[in-house]
């Protein structure tokens, strides 16, 4: 069995999603992750529920037996930093290894942004039994040094990197095979763009929004091209035009190509809600944004300012609210996030504590002037408030608002 291991701050959901959607017709296969356990068995898909990105070892290879008694060839799995820190993916043997993206999160765990690097770099470090291909962000930083460290340490993997810029821009990365891309447009019904890769040139048509999800789409193209002898570009590049992005990732709540769609995302960093923001941006022509969301609790708090700061460069208004406050006050949450003050937004944040009236408040008073974007919860069906979990999914709040506009 084929075991693919994407790690990042950013985009893990995404490119398991993508990768399996891209195969699933070329062979039985199963993606695992924050969004649980997806087994694409015979144009069927059987979904299990699961509490973390990345389970632990016993739970982890309990669960690829199964997949593999139901015939499935191929997984792809998202890998936490903590789950390669704590070792959950111990004896797992992956045969290629994706390096999204690292931003500012889990520094309540890390500390520093160093540990948070290094210990993602394990990945493509402590699991070299089978690994063979690496598949890394040129676009990011950390990227690059990830390929510095691989290639000044005799690794002996086929680096393959990725790139929503064009080749020249990246003439200093030597001896590796990459996909690249240009003349990129942007518009309501999603990405067109040219893209370079080593198994030919041509034109990716797709759906999604957003630069960041075209930077998914083109490492998920090179692990299923990795991965598959027999496949062809062009079959990938049919399918790109068909998918769907995934469950709380720049989900459209009121239809896709209108002119002011209300938007579900799981952003809940300070890059992943800037990217979610400047792909709306992107494809809506700057038309005016309203952002509601709040920070969780228990968790990074230096990333709540930060998170402010986003939308106020970003946003025409913000509506704030809880998300899962667990043991912290969420007024001191609130309070944490105010800390940043703002300068650009038409008016000052407003705060509503109570997650649904939030939502309701944001369609009652800036649907059909602003596009609406709920972020931080994304495909959570729950909210978390000190010991209890309550029935929550912000897709269904904002369907029920809008029902009753």
């Amino acid at each position: 069995m084929n075991i693919v291991g994407v790690t990042g701050t950013n985009g893990k959901t995404t490119c398991v999603h993508l990768i399996c959607n891209l195969i699933k017709d070329h062979t039985n296969c199963a993606s695992f992750g924050t969004l649980g356990i997806k087994q694409y068995i015979n144009d069927y898909c059987f979904e299990t529920k699961t509490t973390l990105t990345t389970l632990g070892n016993q739970e982890l290879h309990k669960n690829l037996s199964e997949v593999a008694k139901n015939d499935c060839k191929f997984v792809a799995m998202e890998v936490s930093s903590h789950g390669l820190d704590q070792k959950r993916t111990a004896n797992v043997n992956f045969s290629v290894a994706v390096f999204t993206n690292l931003s500012h999160d889990h520094l309540d765990y890390h500390k520093t942004m160093e540990h948070y690097f290094q210990t993602k770099v394990k990945l493509f470090t402590d699991y070299t039994q089978e690994l063979k291909y690496a598949v890394i962000n040129l676009d990011d930083p950390y990227g690059l040094k990830l390929i510095e460290i691989l290639i000044n340490n005799n690794h002996k993997l086929k680096i393959i990197g990725f790139s929503t810029k064009t080749a020249k821009e990246h003439i200093d990365v030597k001896n590796i095979d990459r996909i690249t891309c240009e003349q990129i447009t942007f518009n309501t019904s999603g990405i067109q763009a040219t893209i370079t890769t080593p198994w030919g040139t041509s034109t990716l048509n797709t759906p999604l929004l957003g630069i960041h999800n075209l930077s998914n789409l083109i490492a998920s193209i090179a692990v299923c091209m990795c991965s598959f002898d027999n496949l062809l570009l062009t079959e990938l590049l049919e399918k790109c035009s068909k998918l769907q992005p995934a469950t709380g990732r720049l989900q459209h709540i009121n239809g896709w190509n209108i002119e002011y769609p209300i938007i579900i995302d799981y952003a809940h960093t300070p890059d992943g809600l800037e990217k979610a923001l400047k792909a709306i941006k992107q494809h809506y022509h700057n038309k005016k944004i309203c952002c509601v969301f709040g920070c969780g609790g228990n968790r990074d708090a230096t990333k709540r300012p930060k998170m402010l700061e986003v939308t106020d460069h970003y946003c025409d208004a913000v509506i704030l609210t809880q998300d899962n406050s667990r043991f912290e006050n969420p007024e001191q949450i609130i309070a944490d996030i105010l800390s940043y003050k703002t300068t650009k937004l038409l008016e000052a944040p407003i705060v509503e504590m109570d997650r649904k009236q939030a939502i309701y408040k944001a369609i009652k008073h800036y649907y059909k002037d602003y596009i609406i974007l709920i972020a931080g919860k994304g495909h959570e069906t729950k909210q978390i408030i000190g010991d209890q979990e309550y029935p929550f999914c912000d897709g269904e709040v904002a369907e029920e608002a809008l029902n009753n506009v």
